[in-house]
């Protein structure tokens, strides 16, 4: 290896630094990834039969059940009942699955591991993608900065033969003189 090529494996190798760093601080986590409507279509389907609704957090679900009549002379519908008489399960990552009574009261744990192993699906996912873009992120500008290298030293090579090239032939010439 020459001194360039040297100095480019040192500056690759101190480079893989912050791009380990970016990837340690944004490595997705089961609790750090908010909840999407599709988490629960991606559920069992007879586990998904007894959730009623879902929240990105208690305040939305608060928001939510404000809407609810009132006063006792209003007509509830029976989604509206159904959310009466609802349980909650919260979960790490802030969601909160509204399931009906009953059936939560009789496998609140099934629900649980049923929306849990979803949410840890998408997050190996996630992981997944991440690696690859950081690598990408690490790869890409080390590839960019050996061509540059690699070019900067074939132009000067160019350069290098012409001069001596030159040379040769004008001491040639004034040796005839």
């Amino acid at each position: 290896m020459n001194g360039w090529q040297r100095l480019w494996l040192v500056l690759c190798v101190l480079y893989v630094v912050p791009v380990a760093t970016v990837l340690y601080l944004g490595w997705p986590t089961p609790a750090q990834t908010h909840h999407r409507e599709d988490f629960v279509t991606r559920m069992p389907a007879d586990v998904q039969k007894d959730v009623i609704a879902s929240y990105t957090s208690e305040f939305t679900m608060k928001q939510a059940l404000k809407r609810l009549p009132q006063e006792r002379s209003k007509k509830v519908t029976v989604a509206e009942l159904d959310l009466l008489y609802a349980e909650t399960i919260a979960f790490p990552n802030g969601a909160i699955l509204l399931v009906q009574g009953q059936a939560a009261r009789t496998s609140e744990g099934r629900f649980a591991k049923a929306y849990w192993d979803v949410v840890e699906a998408e997050v190996r996912a996630e992981r997944r993608t991440m690696a690859w873009q950081m690598a990408l992120v690490w790869l890409i500008p080390c590839l960019m900065l050996y061509a540059l290298g690699w070019a900067t030293a074939w132009v000067r090579r160019g350069f290098r033969h012409g001069a001596s090239a030159t040379t040769a032939h004008d001491v040639t010439e004034e040796g005839k003189r």
